[in-house]
């Protein structure tokens, strides 16, 4: 299960690549106003707690 800043990282993720076709770090940075290391880390963390 994840957490709800994590399920933020993932609806901001899903409206920003409705609304450009593709996301950036800085996008979502800036959409969530947040630094780009935090959404570096949070991009890892659930690239790498992903299931299948």
């Amino acid at each position: 299960m994840i957490s709800k800043s994590q399920e933020e990282y993932l609806k901001t993720i899903y409206v920003l690549h409705q609304q450009t076709g593709s996301v950036r770090v800085t996008d979502i940075a800036s959409k969530m106003q947040c630094s780009k290391p935090s959404v570096n880390k949070a991009l890892h963390f659930l690239k790498d707690n992903r299931s299948y």
